[in-house]
């Protein structure tokens, strides 16, 4: 009985071959509807204002810290929602599980993301004062702090999310310069690093993501570390908090869970991709999520 019960989630397409699956999934990609190039339109237009806003705020320069206070709250909220959700990608494939595949590669693509935090972020070092003559968690050491530090691990955390979603993405680049027949077969086929899908290039492949997945998790807590400190409690005059950098962290993986279970919803809904997205996905995704939460309430309980 709990066998038919779950039969009736999947409909007779989820039973095709991985061959059937592939030719589907590529068929989707040229063929984009009036609907989908409307709302690229749209966010293109969004996207050029916003370049042109960020454009002016940057010739009034840094004197006024109040006016970047929407560039700061956007660059937090990327920061503790898109840049977490590969944290997602990471976890759920330590379960080795058949459902978490579609949930994994909708988290990756969030790393993409962090191209738009780091040119956010970049703006905003100006607008720390330097840490002599005040409490920071720099003191005399190291030189170049926090402007230098900071870059560099925020840096390097967006290179780390983007090397991850490339290493993951090489089977399907493999798969796309098998199917292509024009002049980009070419870029695919330097781009999917002569994948054959041999049991070595596929254990290699295995262990490049659980490192990367390491180095990624690490860095997100560290680049929320020196977030929490340099633009948020060391600028406040008195306030000392040692969980409150361990409360942002959480704070950002649960806002990681929370954007690829959005994701998730507006990908089957508008996607088209209900034949790959059941409710086993959604299901899974929040257990986490309340844990997260549960969680999340307890640090706030102990900070406030």
């Amino acid at each position: 009985m709990q066998d038919r019960a779950r039969s009736n989630h999947y409909p007779t397409r989820y039973a095709l071959s991985p061959q059937d699956v592939t030719r589907d999934v590529l068929d989707r990609i040229p063929a984009t509807s009036a609907r989908f190039r409307v709302v690229i339109l749209v966010l293109a237009l969004l996207t050029t204002a916003g370049v042109v806003g960020f454009l002016l705020r940057l010739q009034d320069g840094f004197d006024q810290r109040n006016a970047w206070g929407y560039q700061a709250a956007m660059f937090g909220f990327l920061l503790t929602t898109a840049q977490a959700a590969p944290v997602v990608a990471i976890a759920f494939r330590l379960t080795k599980a058949h459902w978490r595949r579609p949930l994994v590669r909708a988290a990756e693509l969030f790393s993409v993301v962090g191209i738009l935090s780091l040119l956010l972020f970049l703006p905003l070092l100006a607008t720390i004062p330097p840490v002599q003559g005040r409490r920071s968690i720099w003191f005399q050491w190291p030189q170049g702090a926090p402007y230098l530090w900071d870059t560099l691990a925020m840096v390097a955390l967006v290179i780390c999310g983007l090397a991850l979603l490339y290493v993951s993405s090489v089977p399907d680049l493999a798969a796309a310069r098998d199917r292509a027949r024009s002049a980009g077969n070419s870029l695919l086929a330097v781009l999917a690093l002569g994948w054959r899908g041999t049991l070595r290039q596929w254990r290699v492949l295995k262990s490049g993501l659980n490192m990367l997945g390491v180095f990624y998790l690490m860095l997100l807590i560290f680049v929320n570390l020196l977030i929490g400190s340099d633009f948020i409690m060391s600028l406040v005059p008195g306030w000392r908090s040692s969980i409150f950098p361990a409360y942002l962290a959480l704070s950002s993986i649960l806002g990681g869970l929370a954007i690829v279970l959005v994701g998730l919803g507006l990908w089957r809904w508008l996607g088209g991709l209900k034949e790959y997205l059941h409710v086993d996905q959604f299901w899974a995704l929040s257990k986490p999520l309340l844990a997260a939460t549960l969680l999340w309430f307890f640090f706030g309980w102990s900070e406030f």
